[in-house]
């Protein structure tokens, strides 16, 4: 078997990211010759999304076929603590994602990306150090703001509109 079960939901993913890249290409060209359009930002994290997603499917799939890992269930039936633990920050992340999506033009850029970038952080490292995951989460949403609205001019949701 090519593919193994921890493989597949980084393969979801990247299918799910081919299609959002494909829908991003419909969008328009992302640069003319008045600058950096909207479609920019969608074409760039579509195709972010489907080269991790891609790499993250490959490294699955060699890691369980290196280890002989073809099939994860124990023998009494129950799925192993390692592979329960896997999915739990999946489906946490893909929870910290639904949410950032709804929140992210009602509450404006700054405050929805700030809390997606500190789940995300949270939900990948170590319990603990709230503070500099706080202040590592300001410093991107403060990088992504410099890049995307004063070097791009691409305007972002405002809480205030």
């Amino acid at each position: 078997m090519i593919l193994n079960r921890k493989a597949l939901f980084p393969l979801l993913i990247l299918i799910l990211s081919i299609f959002y890249l494909i829908e991003a290409i419909k969008l328009g060209h992302p640069v003319t010759e008045e600058g950096i359009r909207p479609s920019f930002v969608p074409l760039v994290l579509g195709t972010l999304s489907s080269i991790f997603s891609l790499v993250l499917t490959l490294k699955a799939t060699v890691l369980a076929k290196r280890a002989g890992d073809d099939v994860t269930s124990a023998s009494d039936g129950s799925e192993p603590e390692a592979e329960r633990a896997s999915v739990v920050p999946a489906v946490l992340t893909i929870v910290a994602i639904s949410l950032y999506i709804a929140l992210f033009s009602i509450i404006g850029y700054a405050l929805s990306s700030l809390l997606f970038v500190f789940a995300i952080t949270t939900i990948f490292s170590d319990p603990g150090k709230w503070l500099l995951k706080l202040a590592s989460s300001a410093a991107i949403v403060t990088f992504g703001y410099i890049v995307f609205e004063q070097l791009f001019g691409v305007r972002l949701p405002t809480l205030w509109g």
